[in-house]
């Protein structure tokens, strides 16, 4: 008998509230080693940004994980390397398992973990619609299509990327967020005390009934203005000149370029939803 995604979320949930966690593990192939984690989670099909993760995480090492999840994107740019990650997720077993994860895999020595929604404010609660380690938590119900169809949201607190830094005593120089509509949000929480440091910034767009693209690309457009900063279009490698270019986009990717800097010639060879290689530092 096959059950639908949102029946199966029900009964974890259920059995959660009874203090009962149905958390499989296997071992599974990954960037060219056998690791043991969170049973489906790193052996789905790659994401369309996957390549480009693994190419810019080869050419930084101080780097600030938003929306990490169950730890994919996390081990994806620390395996293999020396480099030094802090994961931030606003679901507290999404983020417990991508510690559980890195820790099997010998990672923990590279990882911090926050537990946070990060925003525009510090210590502010917020409503965050999330099914245990439903993958598409969100400020927006819309966004969350599962936890969303079994009514599940919880109230998380809100900080942002300067206090998390200042936290953890961190500068980083790569942030990648993925937030499932809320990058605006995180943006306007990156002020001073890191900007001046110039990080590259990695945004996976999206959209929804809440938020269009084009809503959404704007405010990342304004924030980059107000910021010295220059938005290219992942896609293409090209600068987004225009709102209008993506409109018809659901999903795509943004690099976020400081001002005095230019768009990696690395990744100008990666198309989106290519393979990863295993590509040199340049």
């Amino acid at each position: 008998m096959i059950f639908s995604k949102s029946f199966r979320h029900r009964i974890y949930n259920m059995l959660y509230s009874k203090g009962i966690i149905i958390h499989k593990k296997e071992t599974t192939p990954f960037l060219g080693k056998q690791i043991f984690a969170t049973k489906g989670a790193f052996s789905r099909k790659h994401e369309k940004d996957d390549a480009w993760l693994y190419a810019i995480s080869r050419n930084h090492d101080a780097i600030l994980d938003i929306g990490c999840n169950m730890g994919q994107s996390s081990m994806l740019m620390t395996l293999n390397t020396n480099n030094q990650i802090i994961c931030v997720d606003p679901n507290p077993n999404a983020l417990s398992r991508c510690a559980e994860n890195l820790i099997f895999n010998r990672l923990s020595g590279q990882a911090t973990f926050v537990n946070a929604f990060v925003g525009e404010e510090d210590n502010k609660e917020i409503q965050f619609f999330s099914s245990l380690y439903d993958a598409a938590g969100s400020m927006f119900a819309s966004f969350a299509k599962t936890s969303n169809s079994i009514g599940k949201s919880h109230y998380v607190i809100q900080k942002t990327v300067d206090l998390i830094c200042k936290e953890c005593d961190f500068i980083p120089n790569f942030i990648k967020i993925d937030v499932e509509g809320a990058e605006g949000f995180v943006l306007k929480g990156i002020k001073g005390d890191i900007l001046q440091h110039k990080p590259l910034l990695f945004v996976e767009m999206h959209s929804g009934p809440e938020l269009s693209i084009t809503e959404n690309t704007q405010r990342v457009v304004d924030w980059c203005s107000q910021n010295n900063y220059s938005p290219y279009y992942m896609r293409e490698h090209a600068p987004l000149k225009s709102v209008d270019h993506i409109k018809n986009r659901g999903r795509y990717h943004l690099l976020l370029i400081p001002e005095g800097g230019s768009y990696p010639e690395y990744l100008k060879s990666i198309p989106e939803n290519a393979q990863i290689q295993v590509f040199d530092k340049k």
